[in-house]
């Protein structure tokens, strides 16, 4: 990932009003795999309660996967056509990016996914799982938003909340750049590579 201002793209306000969104709609993006452990379907299920006390909420998926049809099918159960789209597949994902309000991965297990760094350089504030990495790198409060898998509840508090508090979302998106930037920084990452050869060859 390049943790610098230069590999941001500026949001399209064309492109979000393609989507039948005006300015005004406050985007929550979701990237990554259609598969049961990433969780999207407690998701949607927190979405169908939200839009209701807060009607401007739209939900951005961007990926593709073998849930793509249930998630679909529930969306439209849930009447939630209005608030959801399904982007598919994208090789670059900087335009959707640049649109977000905030970035949510309501994954059930994870290691540290790249879409989460992505979002990270774009200083989107973190709505995720407290699982796997997310959970060892990111503080609750400090510069993420942690909520317990399986659980659209808390991920319905937490979208309101951030919803309730742009800037407090805007601390939270720095927060955690400045952090992630510096621990997973070429020079982090290098020395750290050394530092685990250095350690295997000195046994």
């Amino acid at each position: 990932i390049r943790w610098d201002e230069q590999s941001i793209q500026n949001s399209d306000p064309s492109f979000r009003e393609s989507l039948g969104w005006g300015k005004g709609c406050f985007v929550v993006l979701v990237v990554g795999r259609f598969e049961p452990e990433k969780g999207q379907g407690y998701l949607l299920d927190a979405l169908a309660t939200v839009v209701h006390e807060r009607p401007l909420i739209r939900c951005l998926f961007v990926g593709d996967g073998q849930d793509r049809n249930k998630l679909e099918a529930q969306a439209k159960q849930l009447q939630l056509e209005k608030n959801v789209r399904f982007a598919g597949f994208q090789k670059e994902v900087n335009k959707f990016l640049g649109i977000g309000d905030v970035f949510c991965m309501p994954s059930l297990s994870e290691g540290l996914p790249y879409a989460l760094l992505e979002a990270c350089v774009y200083r989107l504030p973190f709505l995720v799982t407290k699982v796997g990495d997310m959970a060892k790198l990111l503080l609750d409060g400090k510069n993420a938003i942690l909520v317990p898998p399986r659980n659209s509840k808390a991920l319905a508090d937490g979208l309101i909340w951030l919803y309730d508090h742009p800037e407090e979302r805007v601390r939270l998106g720095n927060a955690a750049y400045e952090y992630l930037s510096k621990e997973l920084s070429l020079d982090q990452m290098i020395s750290k590579t050394l530092e685990a050869y250095h350690n295997k060859t000195s046994l």
